[in-house]
């Protein structure tokens, strides 16, 4: 069984590179995006628990809705990398998630940092560095920006990864994603609304596969893996979504990777698969 989750996974990592794909070739706003990324699991998951005959609103929801909050608010930002920059530095900076989720432990969980972890972190700082040393620092800049969002996402899901470690919730996953994709579907509705005319076949068949593929697919798979292996190993594995998501931009987008992109992601890697516990 080990061998299957362990092939659920990486499929689940190359699956995850298709995200940005998807985000390109929809001619909508962002958050007209996210409204589909997050309505599509929210609807699928709710008709699977009413089918297992669950209450989709338990006593103590309104707890993991602040989490469903953030979530929404770190697909937005995720979303909107993906329309401003390149998907190669969109999922490269993204994947500075672990060294947030170090430095907020440290600040909110007091956990200690050893000489290691300093040092990683600051090769990765290093990597940020040299990625960005191309780059106009200017707000008008949509590289800029794009590049600022990746960084804004990653730090969101780092605060969201310690706050679910503070608090002891008693929901099974399929309940978690639910929640976590409810907010999104609320909130983002209205600007979804707004973005009316650009509604086409072509778009929202594109943000159901993009939903289903991305809310549904990856994470189920990624599940898999989490039972039957060790959770270091199956995370890890999921860095795979980095070269599947450069290669796929390559050849479906067109688009190329500059030294210090090159550079400066292997950097940012590294440090960041080596501090994963």
């Amino acid at each position: 069984m080990k061998g299957k989750s362990f092939i659920a996974v990486v499929v689940a990592a190359l699956i995850a590179g298709l995200g940005g794909i998807f985000i390109k070739f929809i001619d909508m706003d962002a958050t007209a995006i996210a409204w589909m990324r997050t309505t599509v699991p929210t609807l699928f998951l709710g008709a699977l628990l009413l089918i297992q005959k669950k209450k989709l609103f338990k006593s103590g929801f309104l707890s993991l809705f602040k989490f469903s909050v953030l979530s929404s608010f770190r697909i937005y930002l995720f979303i909107m990398a993906y329309v401003l920059t390149s998907v190669g530095n969109a999922v490269v900076l993204f994947y500075t998630y672990p060294i947030f989720t170090l430095l907020l432990a440290n600040r909110l969980l007091g956990e200690q940092m050893n000489k290691k972890q300093i040092g990683l972190m600051l090769f990765a700082f290093l990597g940020l560095v040299i990625v960005y040393s191309n780059k106009t620092f200017s707000f008008s800049d949509s590289d800029f920006l794009g590049m600022f969002s990746a960084i804004g996402a990653a730090i969101v899901f780092a605060y969201v990864v310690i706050l679910m470690k503070k608090t002891n919730l008693d929901y099974e996953r399929n309940e978690v994603l639910f929640y976590q994709n409810l907010s999104g579907m609320i909130l983002f509705l209205p600007f979804f609304l707004m973005d009316i005319g650009n509604i086409s076949l072509k778009n929202v068949s594109l943000g159901i596969g993009y939903g289903m593929a991305i809310g549904v697919v990856t994470f189920s798979l990624f599940m898999v893996g989490l039972k039957y292996m060790k959770a270091s190993i199956t995370s890890s594995l999921m860095y795979l979504e980095i070269p599947s998501t450069m290669i796929l931009g390559y050849f479906i987008l067109g688009e190329s990777l500059s030294w210090n992109v090159i550079i400066g992601g292997s950097f940012i890697i590294l440090s960041s698969f080596l501090l994963k516990p």
